[in-house]
């Protein structure tokens, strides 16, 4: 089975910082926009592929939310595509 292309919406940004001189992290948490009730029921491995700078981690979506870490800050709203990875 391979992945499958989909749209997600950035719901809400929280900044987090480490330590005094670091860049802060941003936890980003999304929702499934298109196809908007597809993935809305099971859990679904996700992984964001545009922007391609935030495409470094799986994280896992229950419901059609998911989050993931960040070092750049998104806007609420943003479209996000998404690889929907096979389990």
């Amino acid at each position: 089975m391979e992945a499958n292309t989909a749209i997600a919406q950035v719901d809400g940004v929280i900044r987090e910082f480490f330590s005094l001189g670091e860049e802060p992290v941003y936890v980003i948490e999304a929702k499934m926009y298109l196809p908007a009730n597809k993935y809305s029921e099971g859990v679904f491995r996700v992984q964001v592929s545009k922007p391609v700078n935030l495409g470094r981690d799986v994280s896992i979506m229950e419901h059609g939310i998911f989050t993931f870490e960040s070092n750049c800050e998104l806007k609420v709203g943003k479209l996000l595509e998404i690889f929907i990875l096979p389990s």
